[in-house]
């Protein structure tokens, strides 16, 4: 028992201790991040609960989010949920209203982009463990019949909820990523939707997990002065994250996987040809993926010479 209770104390006062050096402005989002995702998981998980409801609210109001939640959470362990997620700047204050009683003014919260990394890696991580991708249908070849059968079971309504969530997602943040969420309905009107979620699903939760401590770490060293250790900044990673992202969705390729090929290469090529050519009715996003392609091409011509002159390099060493 004695064991448990030191241990208790010994998250805690670690805990404790990467906070007041947040707090204190000398970086530290990403040890405490990592602290929290090893030694505290079941309470970043409510965490994230707490991020989501604020994300599907839009802008939500500080005094509401224990009801939202439920009555397993103390508006006092609310609080501590609203500090952690402030700390890991997934959610900032959209404003402040004056409380009807003149007394201490109302929060109202908002999520950022880096709270929506977070969601979106736990969106995909259960869409994953789904099996209802137009792909993976193709793939293993499933009849009408079979579809219809398995839409009837637990693991269609998980698929539908965080589609849902999706759909909220881009009612509240199309800012975010404006030529996947603001073109939301134009995905819906064209009737591939489907098809932008089944992309969506081709990232790997892992990669979100990878953008979160590299923005981390570029914010930290932006905030203490070491920015000389820095290839980008945080801004720029966070711009490369949404290019990736547009990427992937558009069709382009996968950078995670094979980033010398379209992404349709390895899948059902002749619905990602239809899918493709009905992004291009866009102008926005037809203009992106020309201009997303050539820069592809570009870097692929300078990777292609760089390796070249490699092999020279071996070459001549070898006496060649």
């Amino acid at each position: 028992m004695s064991l448990c209770v030191n241990e208790m104390s010994h998250h805690k006062s670690t805990y404790k201790r990467l906070r007041m050096q947040r707090i204190a402005g000398r970086g530290g989002r990403t040890p405490l991040y990592l602290y929290i995702k090893e030694d505290c998981q079941r309470q970043f998980e409510t965490s994230l609960e707490v991020l989501r409801q604020i994300a599907l609210s839009g802008k939500a109001y500080q005094y509401k989010l224990k009801s939202k939640i439920g009555s397993g959470i103390s508006y006092r362990t609310l609080l501590r949920h609203l500090e952690l997620l402030k700390d890991l700047d997934a959610i900032e204050i959209d404003h402040l209203e004056p409380s009807s009683k003149k007394g201490k003014e109302k929060n109202v919260w908002r999520i950022t982009f880096i709270g929506l990394l977070f969601l979106l890696k736990n969106i995909l991580k259960e869409i994953k463990l789904q099996i209802f991708t137009e792909d993976i249908i193709w793939a293993i070849r499933l009849s009408p019949e079979q579809i219809e059968k398995m839409k009837k079971g637990s693991r269609w309504r998980a698929y539908k909820k965080k589609e849902k969530e999706l759909d909220q997602l881009h009612e509240k943040y199309p800012e975010f990523l404006p030529l996947i969420f603001g073109k939301w309905d134009f995905f819906q009107k064209k009737e591939i939707k489907k098809r932008v979620i089944d992309h969506f699903s081709y990232i790997p939760p892992q990669y979100f997990e990878q953008q979160i401590d590299q923005i981390f770490y570029a914010k930290d060293c932006e905030e203490t002065g070491g920015t000389y250790q820095l290839e980008k900044s945080s801004v720029q990673l966070e711009n490369e994250t949404k290019c990736v992202i547009c990427n992937v969705i558009f069709s382009i390729y996968n950078p995670l996987f094979d980033s010398n090929c379209p992404l349709f290469d390895n899948i059902d090529s002749d619905a990602e040809e239809k899918y493709l050519l009905r992004l291009c009715e866009d102008e926005e996003i037809h203009k992106y993926i020309v201009q997303a392609i050539k820069k592809r091409q570009n870097e692929l011509k300078k990777q292609h010479k760089s390796q070249l002159e490699a092999l020279d390099s071996l070459a001549k060493l070898c006496g060649f």
